[in-house]
């Protein structure tokens, strides 16, 4: 299931996905996950499990999904009573996890595009991707993507970024505080966040663009705006710590995410991005990375 071409029509994507009755149990009896997500060591958003045919993807309260092992045949069983909410979480969370069945590198970040390069924020849920995205799309600079972010490798040693959905999910505080010139909001889905569509003035790049620069997430409480380079080692392993993997006990799979690292590592610079998480600084941030953007085509 690899997205190439222009953009990426998420009705494309989910008439691929074939509903079965709400409730119906894909999991056989016995079986249990050799992964789970818990935050702050809560109950499991999500458990995956291992079957001869594939995988089950388990969102508690919401949806199973059963995958075949190439990621190409997709079963969704619905929970009782969720109504709708499955579509949102098969493009946010499922649809990444399979495209690290086929081999293509595929992350949590955003993407964005200056001048004729890109750079790749990366970070999990939460560190401020899509505001950042969002911010920098107000201010004239076209997004390629805000949560999942997919990479090219080329045969030269360098990479691009492929274009993703032409919108990006903010919370409504996001939405209220930032200025984007008349672009659409619209409900999602299964998610608090709404969906912000890109339009004239708010714009969304629709073609490969090289990579030149990466920023890693910092925690947030900066005090001040910082950079700070990091070492090829430490590159990778900002690349491998933020893919998106379904199976991690997968020898293949690791090898693959691995080589890809080291080669990502290699295709562009990369530093950490400290900054306040208050939309007044984001001016500062905007205007830092364009900075440190120049002068590392110096």
């Amino acid at each position: 299931m690899q997205l190439t071409g222009p953009s990426i029509d998420p009705g494309r994507l989910l008439r691929g996905v074939s509903i079965l009755p709400p409730g119906i149990a894909l999991l056989p009896a016995g079986v249990r996950p050799f992964q789970e997500w818990k935050p702050d060591q809560g109950n499991a958003s999500a458990q995956f499990f291992r079957l001869e045919s594939g995988y089950v993807l388990r969102f508690p309260g919401l949806a199973d999904f059963r995958v075949s092992a190439d990621g190409l045949v997709i079963d969704c069983a619905p929970a009782i009573d969720a109504g709708d909410r499955w579509q949102a979480l098969y493009l946010q969370q499922v649809q990444p996890l399979l495209r690290s069945l086929t081999g293509d590198p595929v992350y949590h970040g955003a993407g964005i595009r200056i001048g004729d390069v890109a750079i790749a924020v990366l970070g999990p849920s939460g560190r401020g991707k899509s505001t950042l995205a969002a911010a920098f799309a107000s201010r004239g600079h076209a997004f390629l993507g805000d949560d999942c972010l997919q990479v090219r490798l080329l045969p030269d040693s360098r990479a691009e970024l492929l274009p993703q959905q032409r919108s990006i999910r903010l919370w409504e505080d996001s939405l209220s505080a930032l200025a984007t010139q008349g672009a659409v909001a619209v409900d999602v889905p299964g998610s608090r966040k709404r969906q912000l569509l890109a339009t004239s003035g708010f714009e969304h790049c629709d073609q490969p663009t090289p990579l030149a620069r990466v920023y890693l997430l910092g925690e947030p409480g900066a005090g001040e705006f910082k950079l700070s380079p990091l070492s090829a080692a430490q590159a990778a392993m900002a690349w491998t710590a933020n893919a998106f993997v379904l199976d991690i006990k997968a020898p293949a799979v690791i090898r693959r995410n691995i080589r890809a690292a080291a080669r990502l590592a290699q295709a562009a610079p990369a530093c950490r991005l400290d900054y306040p998480r208050d939309y007044a600084a984001l001016d500062v941030v905007v205007g830092g990375i364009i900075a440190d953007l120049a002068a590392s085509a110096l």
